[in-house]
């Protein structure tokens, strides 16, 4: 017995104790196929290098590398303002690797603003008697000082005559400086004479009533005041809304024109908390919340982004006639799917003896084999031992070495060949080898040319095969080809 390995299949020989020349192989089992389950390196992906892992055949020690691409950059922004003194930029940070990172968005420092006047002393005449303004940035703390020079002293000279209520002098001012000044040259005060009415007025809501006298010798006035008589006010509140300040109007019900307003309360900004309208982010398209405010027709939109394909894989594994393949359905839109991965349809594997029945010299016997994988069966019919008795086994075999039929042929006679086998991408043309005269063990092999899809050959080889083929496979007689 010879057991399967990863590539090759397994099968038991039989020898004749008699004569070693007689013998022959069955109980064919399918190559294992490898077992990538040892993990012997690996190494994890990173924002700009992808990783891999790789496993070793827990057989045959063959290796095999899975291949993960690179995460890519998830940016994060800081931004850091100009100063007086200092650009200002915007630093970008990887989140998966904070060594990954670059600086942007510059902007040239502002410099200083020295427009806030923090302290003043007057300049004066007098000697050491300079002034100067202290200005502070409105931006940082720095301050710059501004002498103002000091002057000396330039008399001039008024005379002031005596009035009904000042007396009279000579006035000595600095014209640099009125502050710097003297009397001198006193006369006495006159005194007022208020004999003539000049102005009367009533007293209303704001102001006092008067009779207003005027002085005889000059221009000033007496006024004898009588009291306001006050206000009587009313008030009306206009509230806020979204984009005005509400306040409250008082206004004098004595007189409509005496009004004021005080009590303002800050416009309420929109408050957007009434969903009005929503589209869901779909894989490759964005989504919205559409937000009206509570208080007007104003409305906000709020997008999400697409929220990109969730692939999962379902893989669909070749059996004996149809190929396998992986399809792979987005986890967030069904009707987004792909097919990849395809796998050759394996071919039947007649390996189970399921039945048997002894060839006589009058009457064939057989043996019944059945897939292994499927409930196809071959029938292997075995000749009636005659009364020669000298029996061979001939083999079909696939390209791939799957076993196709398994049949014993006697001395002489032809063997039959199996139904045509099919291999994506190829068309079959053959047999390698002639088997209408079998006198020993023989093993025939499919033959295939590469299918280049043109219908019109693919009408011309399936007339061809609907009669020499089937002719010459009567016959044991092989077409050329691959």
């Amino acid at each position: 017995m010879t057991p399967p390995d990863c590539t090759e299949q397994g099968y038991t020989t039989h020898d004749c104790a008699n004569d070693s020349a007689h013998n022959y192989a069955d109980n064919y089992v399918a190559a294992l196929g490898h077992d990538f389950s040892v993990l012997v390196d690996s190494k994890d992906a990173t924002c700009e290098v992808a990783g891999f892992s790789i496993y070793n055949c827990s057989r045959c020690g063959l290796a095999n590398t899975v291949d993960y691409p690179a995460l890519g950059h998830a940016w994060s922004d800081t931004v850091t303002p100009a100063t007086c003194t200092e650009e200002g930029y915007t630093t970008h940070m990887c989140a998966n690797d904070s060594a990954h990172n670059y600086m942007d968005n510059r902007v040239p420092a502002l410099g200083h603003d020295f427009s806030v006047l923090i302290d003043h002393k007057d300049a004066t005449c007098e000697e050491g008697g300079d002034g100067y303004d202290v200005f502070k940035c409105g931006r940082c703390d720095l301050t710059d000082t501004i002498v103002i020079p000091g002057t000396s002293h330039n008399w001039s000279e008024v005379v002031t005559p005596p009035t009904c209520t000042g007396e009279g002098y000579t006035t000595h001012v600095c014209a640099n400086n009125s502050a710097h000044n003297y009397v001198d040259s006193n006369v006495l005060a006159l005194g007022h004479d208020y004999s003539v009415l000049v102005d009367q007025k009533e007293a209303s809501c704001e102001e006092d009533g008067y009779d207003l006298f005027k002085c005889v010798r000059c221009d000033e006035t007496n006024r004898a005041d009588y009291p306001a008589t006050g206000h009587a006010w009313t008030e009306m509140v206009t509230p806020p809304n979204c984009t005005e300040q509400g306040y409250t109007t008082h206004t004098c019900a004595k007189n409509s024109d005496h009004n004021y307003i005080d009590s303002y309360v800050p416009a309420l900004g929109h408050e957007f908390s009434v969903l009005a309208d929503h589209k869901d982010a779909a894989c490759e398209e964005e989504g919205c919340d559409l937000f009206k405010c509570i208080r007007c027709d104003e409305t906000n939109r709020v997008g999400f982004p697409a929220t990109g394909h969730a692939w999962s894989d379902i893989m669909t594994v070749p059996n004996c006639s149809d190929q396998g393949y992986t399809t792979h359905v987005c986890g967030n839109d069904v009707s987004h799917t792909m097919v990849d991965s395809y796998v050759a349809a394996l071919g039947h594997d007649f390996s189970v003896l399921v039945d048997h029945q002894d060839a006589t010299r009058d009457e064939d016997g057989y043996d019944l084999f059945k897939c292994s994988r499927c409930e196809e069966t071959n029938r292997v019919i075995i000749p009636a031992l005659g009364y020669g008795g000298v029996t061979y086994f001939v083999k079909f075999v696939d390209w791939n070495g799957t076993l196709l039929k398994d049949q014993a042929v006697g001395h002489g006679n032809a063997a039959t060949a199996p139904a045509a086998p099919s291999r994506i991408g190829y068309k079959f043309v053959g047999w390698d080898k002639a088997f209408n005269l079998i006198i020993s063990d023989l093993t025939v092999t499919a033959q295939y040319d590469i299918d280049n899809g043109s219908d019109d050959d693919d009408d011309d080889d399936d007339d061809d095969d609907d009669g020499d083929d089937d002719e010459k496979n009567k016959v044991g007689v092989p077409k050329s080809g691959f």
